[in-house]
């Protein structure tokens, strides 16, 4: 099963995050650009939550993100790179 979804963030001031990876998650984009691809990283690795973590800027007002995964899948967005 694929999975495919949009979702949209909103941000008060243009900042740096990171876009946190797991489960069965294959690609990322945000505002149009792709910045995870799991077959970049070998396919199946990275199951757990925040297994990959991908530095990214938000820009000021919509962001636009963009998946496909699998059945299951992480994906969560934070301003650290520290859990």
């Amino acid at each position: 099963m694929r999975v495919d979804a949009v979702s949209e963030l909103e941000s008060t001031e243009e900042r740096e995050v990171c876009f946190n990876t797991g489960g069965g998650l294959a690609a990322v984009w945000l505002n149009g650009e792709k910045i995870f691809d799991n077959d970049d990283i070998g396919g199946g690795i990275g199951r757990q939550a925040g297994a990959q973590r991908i530095p990214a800027t938000l820009r000021e007002g919509t962001n636009r993100i963009v998946i496909e995964a699998g059945d299951s899948f992480f994906l969560s967005v934070t301003e650290s790179r520290e859990w």
